[in-house]
C-alpha cells in the first residue's frame, strides 16, 4: 500500500508542477 500511495502522490505532485 505504501508504494501505491507514493506513486499516486507523485502523480499529483507532477500535475501540480506542470
Amino acid at each position: 500500500m505504501g508504494m501505491v500511495y507514493r506513486v499516486h502522490n507523485y502523480s499529483f505532485y507532477y500535475r501540480m508542477l506542470t
